[in-house]
């Protein structure tokens, strides 16, 4: 990915979020359509990701501790999740709404952050915790402000993508220089995807 010559075509957007009652895959799922809409690509966990294979089993009445899938399923998203982050999507789209923004989409920020990518947030929740204000660690991922309704996300991608090329100045994102440790979580992500698939084909 060279992030002096991002063009609309190719570009993969990671959809970030909490996905864990109706509403809130509801949301992630109108960010989705809107991206898709403005000629996006898109990664949707909830869709694309493995949750949907193993949240029938941890919701089942089984013991699935006893069983170990709880750990098993922990470590497989987590790491089919870096996976995409690392190699197949260009920028992230946090969902910040919540109480407080979900955990998980923090860490896929800072990871997107990390890695270069450019990174999106999107807030339109009154609720916050420090006087109105977002924490400053969420708030310090990108140089954009946030965008404040689902349809001024691909604007707000846009912003991103320019004020990124502009501070990166020619730099050239390479994933094969990044440590061993991280490219290792996400080639066994590529492995455990590889399996699961083969038992619960992709339905995108």
């Amino acid at each position: 990915m060279e992030l002096h010559s991002y063009s609309l075509n190719g570009l993969t957007i990671y959809c970030s979020g909490p996905l864990f009652s109706p509403e809130e895959r509801a949301t992630m799922a109108a960010i989705d359509r809107t991206l898709t809409q403005a000629g996006f690509q898109t990664f949707l966990p909830q869709r694309d990701g493995l949750e949907p294979v193993f949240l029938p089993f941890l919701n089942s009445p089984l013991n699935t501790s006893l069983l170990g899938l709880n750990k098993i399923a922990d470590r497989s998203v987590f790491r089919f999740d870096v996976h995409k982050l690392v190699h197949h999507c260009d920028a992230i789209v946090m969902n910040m709404n919540g109480r407080v923004p979900d955990e998980g989409a923090c860490v896929e920020a800072g990871i997107a952050f990390a890695l270069g990518k450019p990174v999106i947030l999107y807030k339109e929740d009154a609720r916050s915790t420090f006087n109105g204000l977002d924490n400053a660690m969420l708030s310090g991922l990108t140089p954009v402000k946030p965008a404040a309704s689902i349809e001024e996300i691909p604007t707000r991608v846009h912003e991103a993508i320019a004020a990124l090329k502009e501070s990166h100045q020619g730099w050239i994102y390479d994933a094969t220089k990044l440590s061993p440790f991280v490219l290792s979580e996400a080639a066994k992500g590529e492995s455990a995807e590889k399996i699961i698939r083969t038992i619960t084909p992709a339905t995108k």
